[in-house]
């Protein structure tokens, strides 16, 4: 490959080892879209997440930074590549001639940009006894302020709490890139962008918003069965106006609870 790694050559153990890693969730990508697995496109997704882990070595790489680069890395390439469909991202037929060395080192050194500017303002995320138990509770404080027979119904049913550890660690690592089509993810990055706090306090409330969506639903099923919905939810095929309903809502929450000074944790 033109663009091939220098950085697939770690020395050490734990290089060799977190590389491993990184190849192996790129070639994981959202594997239902062809152009992530690409070639010229993963060489590029595991330089930018391998100098990421380079330069924060406190941190380093956590599984669910691959997902995140998606909806930058498309943005990018479509400035410069203008026949790819955003619904089905196959690869366009063109690609390896249009995606040449100097267009990839844009659409790179972009996304890492973009990919260190929001992982400063939630790095606290990924570290789970800090971070993401703070963050879960204040999604469970979100809840109960809103739909507190949801909230009942959910410690009913799960005393230990842990439905709430299971689909906030996939929905704080990967801010729900997964439960969407990447055109919609990319709206809801588009909205984070544009709050000064989005990725982390509006997402907040915007996964708050998306189980209180099911309310009904949950307040009627067992644990397993929750378990089973939150894991695989039926979001796959939202558009973006269906993607706009959740966002206004988490706006409305945020106002109330969190620009008033009325929220309160559990």
């Amino acid at each position: 490959s033109r663009f091939t790694c220098v950085f697939q050559n770690p020395e050490t153990e734990n290089e060799q080892k977190i590389m491993k890693i990184i190849i192996n969730d790129v070639f994981r990508t959202q594997p239902n879209y062809k152009i992530f697995h690409h070639k010229l496109m993963q060489d590029i997704m595991i330089k930018i997440l391998w100098v990421w882990q380079v330069r924060h070595p406190a941190t380093g790489y956590v599984q669910g930074m691959n997902d995140l680069i998606t909806p930058f890395l498309i943005v990018f390439l479509t400035e410069h590549i203008k026949n790819i469909n955003l619904d089905t991202l196959e690869v366009p037929a063109d690609f390896e001639t249009n995606l040449t060395e100097e267009i990839s080192d844009k659409v790179e050194a972009d996304t890492f940009w973009c990919l260190s500017k929001i992982l400063d303002g939630i790095l606290d995320n990924f570290t789970f006894k800090a971070g993401t138990e703070k963050a879960m509770d204040k999604i469970k404080g979100i809840i109960k302020k809103i739909d507190s027979e949801l909230f009942k119904h959910l410690e009913q049913v799960d005393p230990s709490q842990y439905i709430f550890k299971v689909f906030s660690l996939r929905w704080l690592f990967s801010l729900l890139i997964r439960e969407f089509s990447q055109r919609v993810a990319i709206r809801l990055f588009d909205t984070y962008i544009s709050d000064e706090q989005g990725f982390s306090v509006l997402h907040l409330y915007v996964c708050a918003a998306i189980l209180l969506k099911w309310s009904k639903k949950l307040k009627k099923m067992n644990l397993d069965n929750i378990m089973l919905f939150l894991q695989d939810l039926p979001t796959k095929q939202w558009s973006e106006q269906d993607l706009d309903v959740i966002i206004a809502e988490a706006f409305v929450f945020k106002t109330l609870y969190e620009e008033s000074g009325h929220f309160a944790t559990v």
